[in-house]
C-alpha cells in the first residue's frame, strides 16, 4: 500500500435490503469486528447412571453458555452493540456415558474495541470461576479475527455529493444501523482513510430479497450498472477533491 501510497481506499458489497438501483452511505460504524470464542471443560467422566462419582462437563458447558449471555445484558451498556452467538457444542458419544470433556464454539461481535476487550474479561473470568465451581477445569481461546469497520466521513460527504453526477441523489439511501457481520477490509482502514458502501440487488422476487450467504439468493444484475457508475465517478470525484 506504500508503492504507490494510496490515500483512499473504497469497498462496494452487494446488500438485499436494499433495491436495484440504489446505494446506501453510512458515516462512522458500518460493520462490527470479528472474534472466534473457544473453550473446552475438562471433567469427570463415567456412567451416566452414577453421575455424583463423576463431573459432567455437559452440564457445565450448559450453565457458561446461558450465563455468557448475561454478559450482553448486564456488563455492557443498553446502546452499546454486541453479540455473542455459539455455533457448537459437542461432547460425548453416547446416551448412557458421562464424557471427559466438552467444547464450545462461538462467535463475538462488536463495534469498538473498549467494548471487544471488556466481554474478553468478563468471558474469561465467568468461564474460569463456573468451571472451578463445579469441580471442573477450564481452557479458553479467544482470538480476534478482524477489527470493525468504521467509514471515514470525509470520503462519504464526496461520495454523496459525486452521486448526482453518477446515479442521481434520489438513489442514495442513508443507513440507519451498522451491520454486526464482519470484514476484513477492516485492516485496510487501520491504515488508509476509506469507506464500505452498500449496493442494493433486490427487485420484486422473493430469492432477491433472502439473505447474504443463503444458497437461493438471486441478486439483480441491473444493480452492476449501478455499481460501476457510481463508483468509477466517485474515484474521479475523490481524485478531484
Amino acid at each position: 500500500m506504500d508503492k504507490p501510497k494510496v490515500d483512499y481506499i473504497l469497498a462496494l458489497h452487494t446488500w438485499p435490503e436494499l433495491p436495484a438501483g440504489t446505494i446506501g452511505l453510512k458515516k462512522g460504524s458500518m460493520m462490527a469486528s470479528s472474534t472466534n470464542l473457544y473453550f473446552k471443560i475438562t471433567g469427570k467422566g463415567g456412567h451416566a447412571a452414577h453421575p455424583h462419582r463423576g463431573i459432567d462437563p455437559i452440564v457445565v458447558s450448559s450453565y457458561i453458555v446461558t450465563a455468557i449471555q448475561s454478559i450482553i445484558s448486564r456488563n455492557i451498556g443498553p446502546l452499546d452493540s454486541a453479540v455473542i452467538s455459539f455455533g457448537k457444542l459437542q461432547a460425548g458419544t453416547t446416551s448412557n456415558i458421562i464424557p471427559d470433556y466438552a467444547i464450545a464454539e462461538g462467535t463475538v461481535r462488536t463495534l469498538r474495541p473498549d467494548v471487544n476487550k471488556k466481554i474478553e474479561e468478563r468471558i474469561r473470568d465467568l468461564i474460569k470461576l463456573q468451571a472451578e465451581s463445579f469441580g471442573a477445569k477450564a481452557e479458553v481461546k479467544y482470538e480476534n479475527i478482524s477489527p470493525p469497520v468504521i467509514n471515514d466521513p470525509y470520503i462519504i460527504d464526496v461520495l454523496e455529493r459525486s452521486s448526482f453526477d453518477s446515479i442521481g441523489h434520489e438513489n442514495i439511501r442513508w443507513l440507519d444501523n451498522p451491520s454486526m457481520g464482519s470484514e476484513d477490509f477492516a485492516f485496510y482502514l487501520e491504515k488508509i482513510p476509506g469507506v464500505l458502501i452498500r449496493l442494493g440487488t433486490h427487485n420484486d422476487t422473493e430469492e432477491s430479497k433472502l439473505p447474504l450467504h443463503n444458497s437461493k439468493i438471486i441478486f439483480d444484475e441491473r444493480s452492476i450498472e449501478t455499481g460501476v457508475n457510481f463508483m468509477t465517478n466517485a474515484i474521479f470525484s475523490l481524485l478531484n477533491s
